[in-house]
């Protein structure tokens, strides 16, 4: 018996993100998409470990994790899509991201048997003959193959594939096969089916993180019978199937390691166990590179190490994922930072990067200068590390000290964007007096400070602090009011970077202060305004084009999927570039991301994928780049349109402040090649199994052919279509005919008027999918041509071909059919060897009549073909129509018959008596007469004229035929 359960209410209430775009599979995170949604996703349906969402089905004693797999003690009719990893069954509605590439690549090459230490490349059917367990006959490298059909064909047939990637449309595996896995993962890229016999074991004592098979749209998985508890792991990997029209199988008995997570239907059969324990839970999220983060690596407080006691330190608190702060912890978390007995709270949100805090830092004793450490708490004793971003210093240890002065000016810039003022800069001038009160250190005088600026991160620099518009002068003289309090009108910087302000004071004997030194220091970042993105080639030459109107207008830059390269800038606000940005302490980077024009997204506009995952540009290493610039070079986008490049980076230094920039409109890109995929028609006789030569024919189906619009990696582009669809529909007179036939004088060719052809976007109608354009031949018939003599070879048979020209099948971007992106010839679309019915040379045959002139006298008509010697009634033909207008050619007796009958169809070759004949004339005589409407492949040379006619005859009235009953008699 077998529990059928299908999709329902979701069980968890939380949030799901949904993204329209194509994501890369596994361990790559893909430039659309975030890393941290991408991940979200993959997580979320790792909790779950085996999900049919469109339906799950489980046969008895069924287990996983030991646990059976049974609804919840409250609900026994339950519905559910998951058996959760306690066994108890749940309906979960969850998102999958999508394979990449989104169409399942062209495959087809040589066929291949028993290959050794196969090498990555495009291969037709590989067979792997019968051979045991310990000597395997097939064995691949490894690295990238595109194979049509993978074939394990005898009992004990074993393949082992080196790590990599296999597009494998359709693979087969007999009774007590083995896929083993050697040097990495394997992922296998299904794109019509899996299908393996009883026994069959797949990566059996590999890891789990080894072997995983992805579903293409429609494609379907079944493993058949396996032996519980008597051998080896069956399956022991991850399947991934991202769509809801896939299908799993798995028939009874079989032990499952691993994970199953499907948008469509997984079905399991008796006696059924599933291993995911949390150890094989972990390698599943790990070999998605989604390892998932439940706390922090440790929390990150950065200040600037130096303070004084009247006013507060300024704090920046980052819950940082990894070692280097380069990913940040999405979950919500809070805690206190503390100096002595002083603290402040503070709290993140989820999705929050950072927060900033501010504490007063305790001053003890009677000297001018104290120190004190700062120190950290959360409620899950996460750790601690300091950075001091004024020495650079990033630990838990002296990083976490701050100096603070009795005495000292106290000051706020905020980070900024280059080459944007930052205004009335407030500075106090205060100290702690003895009764720890904080009072004014100047009041309503004037004073000179010493002003200075570091270069922390860089350490060094071309462009100096700008202090009311000028450089950094040697003394700086200010007015303070009286409560200490002076401005700054304005501070700017031109370039990018952490910079330390410092002001220093020392006392004089003019000012009754001699001795006295007060400092004061403000550390803050300075970012790029954007990136900038030009010089966008193609390595073809091209380069973009600017548009006149809309982006669609732009001119054709580069094929899709092939190489092109771009500049990224970092510019402050005045578009000059910022030298220092990538030459930090620890080089800043810029991630890129694409983001499609179009087609538009909400028009059905496919994203695409840009590769490679470009996720650490190098600005100003390369040889002849300038600083703050970054050359890419080899970037693909694999479909067609126009996009725009986006460059990003955040938290510039550990700081709040992101720097982001966009790209002019990129494109057009347009198809590499177009693949042809002609149907096989065929031609239909005219009656039974034979058509008269010369008689037109017609196609059991409409010829057809597949256009797919390719990328240079032979994937379909699903954006080749509305307004970026450039193919002009072709002429009949692109098509050509031939006959496989070496008969002189016979060839094949198309009747007039001519048929149409019709080109329209193929759209499926279950995933709104784009499936290529079909080029449909209506209406079209074709004869074999028929001389005035039977060929030499009568009756014949013929294959025939048909072709539509190259140049017929070139869009106006010059993209043509072709085998693959590298071939530089067009080819033509060639529908071969259709098959044609036997060709019979045949006439049409009036016989003479006589009779009385007062009876009706039959019009006999019948059908003839050459059979090789001699032309022999058609016994076959039961299809020709003859109609009841006769003519008439000599009529020298003034007759002027009438026929009667409406003529009809032949039966065995011949029109029966009644349905045609000539009335009675009441006169004697003779009539020539002729059956005009003879089609052209019955009219035959009568005379030796060389030329063809309709058949004609002579009726005599008044000429005694005799009794029906009377076979003979004589005058006595």
């Amino acid at each position: 018996m077998f529990r059928t359960f299908t999709r329902g209410q979701t069980q968890r209430n939380r949030p799901h993100q949904f993204w329209q775009v194509t994501v890369f599979f596994l361990a790559l995170v893909p430039v659309s998409v975030p890393a941290d949604e991408y991940c979200d996703a993959i997580n979320s349906l790792a909790d779950y470990g085996v999900i049919g969402e469109s339906g799950f089905t489980s046969g008895n004693n069924s287990t996983i994790n030991g646990e059976d797999i049974q609804c919840p003690p409250d609900d026994i009719d339950c519905n559910g899509n998951t058996p959760t990893p306690s066994g108890q069954l749940a309906t979960v509605d969850e998102d999958f991201p999508a394979l990449e590439p989104a169409a399942f690549p062209a495959t087809g090459g040589d066929n291949l048997t028993n290959p050794k230490d196969l090498q990555p490349g495009t291969y037709g059917t590989i067979s792997v003959a019968k051979q045991g367990k310990a000597d395997p006959l097939a064995t691949f490298s490894g690295g990238t193959y595109k194979i049509t059909e993978l074939n394990l064909s005898g009992n004990d047939s074993t393949v082992i594939l080196g790590a990599g990637d296999y597009f494998i449309d359709t693979l087969t595996m007999d009774n007590k096969s083995r896929i083993e896995t050697t040097g990495g993962a394997v992922r296998l890229f299904i794109g019509t089916s899996m299908t393996s016999g009883n026994q069959s074991f797949l990566n059996a004592e590999g890891a789990v993180s080894d072997f995983i098979v992805n579903l293409y749209p429609k494609a379907s998985f079944k493993l058949g019978n396996g032996e519980k508890g008597k051998s080896d792991i069956n399956f022991n990997g991850i399947l991934y199937a991202p769509y809801p029209n896939t299908t799993i199988d798995f028939g009874n008995n079989n032990d499952i390691t691993g994970a199953i997570l499907s948008a469509g239907t997984v079905t399991v059969g008796n006696n059924t166990s599933f291993d995911y324990s949390p150890e094989v839970e972990n390698q599943v999220r790990n070999s998605f590179g989604c390892k998932e983060v439940t706390k922090p690596d440790h929390i990150r407080i950065s200040h600037d190490g130096q303070t004084s006691a009247c006013a507060p330190q300024a704090i920046l608190v980052q819950a940082c994922a990894d070692a280097n702060c380069s990913v940040f912890f999405d979950g919500a978390i809070n805690g206190t930072v503390q100096a002595g007995e002083n603290q402040v709270n503070w709290s993140l949100a989820e999705n929050s990067d950072s927060t900033s805090v501010s504490l007063f830092i305790p001053f003890d004793g009677d000297q001018e200068v104290d120190y004190q450490t700062l120190s950290f708490s959360s409620p899950d004793e996460t750790p601690l590390i300091c950075s001091n971003t004024s020495s650079g210093e990033i630990n838990n240890g002296t990083a976490c000290e701050v100096t603070v002065t009795r005495a000292g000016f106290s000051f706020d810039i905020p980070d900024f964007v280059s080459a944007t003022a930052q205004t009335d800069i407030v500075i106090a001038a205060t100290r702690l007096n003895k009764n720890e009160e904080c009072t004014p250190l100047f009041s309503k005088v004037k004073r000179t400070l010493e002003v200075s600026q570091t270069y922390l991160d860089p350490g060094s620099g071309s462009q100096s602090l700008q202090i009311n518009g000028a450089p950094i002068p040697d003394g700086l003289e200010l007015t303070f009011d009286d409560n200490g309090h002076t401005t700054i009108s304005s501070i700017n910087y031109l370039d990018a970077g952490r910079m330390a302000l410092a002001l220093r004071y020392e006392g004089s004997e003019e000012n009754s202060d001699a001795g006295t030194v007060v400092t004061g220091s403000q550390t803050f970042i300075v970012r790029p305004a954007s990136f900038e993105i030009t010089n966008v080639l193609c390595t073809s030459g091209n380069a973009i084009t600017p548009a006149s109107g809309e982006p669609g207008n732009l001119s054709a830059f580069c094929r899709a999927g092939e190489d092109f390269s771009l500049t990224v800038k970092a510019v402050n606000a005045d578009g000059d570039v910022t030298p220092n940005f990538g030459s930090e302490a620890s080089p800043e980077s810029a991630k890129l991301s694409h983001t499609l024009m179009l087609p538009l997204p909400s028009s059905g506009g496919n994203p695409g994928v840009l590769s490679p995952l470009t996720t650490a540009l190098t600005f100003g290493t390369s040889e002849g780049t300038p600083a703050g610039i970054a050359q890419v070079d080899g970037l693909r986008w694999n479909e067609v349109g126009v996009i725009t490049i986006n460059a990003y980076t955040a938290n510039y230094l550990g700081g709040t402040g992101s720097v982001n920039g966009s790209s002019p409109p990129i494109g057009r890109f347009v198809p590499a090649f177009f693949s042809a995929v002609p149907s096989e028609p065929e031609l239909l006789p005219y009656c039974g199994s034979f058509s008269y030569q010369g008689q037109p024919m017609d196609f059991d189906l409409p010829p057809q052919v597949i256009l797919e619009a390719r990328n240079v990696g032979g994937g379909i582009t699903l954006n080749y279509r509305n307004d970026f669809f450039r193919f002009l529909t072709p002429s009949t007179a692109s098509l050509t005919y031939t006959a496989d036939t070496a008969l002189a004088g016979v060839a094949v060719a198309p009747e007039t008027p001519r048929g149409s052809l019709n080109l329209i976007a193929d759209i499926d109608s279950a995933t709104a999918q784009y499936d290529g354009h079909s080029l449909t031949l209506s209406g079209e018939q074709v004869a074999f041509s028929r001389g005035t003599t039977p060929p030499a070879s009568s009756p014949f048979t013929s294959k025939v071909s048909l072709s539509i020209a190259p140049a017929a099948l070139t869009d106006a971007d010059g993209v043509c059919v072709r085998d693959n992106a590298a071939d530089t010839d067009c080819n033509a679309a060639l529908f071969r060897n259709m098959t044609a019915p036997e060709q019979r040379y045949g006439r049409l045959v009036l016989d003479n009549v006589y009779g009385p002139e007062n009876v009706n006298l039959p019009i006999p008509v019948r059908t003839e073909y050459w059979d090789g010697s001699d032309y022999v009634l058609n016994t076959e033909d039961s299809c020709t129509i003859i109609g009841n207008t006769i003519d008439i050619t000599a009529d020298p007796d003034n007759l002027n018959p009438s026929t009667g009958g409406t003529g009809g169809g032949l039966t065995n070759g011949r029109l029966t008596a009644n349905e045609l004949f000539w009335e009675p004339t009441g006169a004697v005589g003779n009539v020539r007469y002729q059956y005009s409407n003879t089609p052209s492949w019955l009219r035959f040379d009568w005379d030796n004229s060389g030329t063809q006619r309709a058949p004609d005859a002579v009726v005599s009235f008044g000429r005694y035929r005799g009794h029906d009953r009377i076979i003979s008699w004589e005058e006595l």
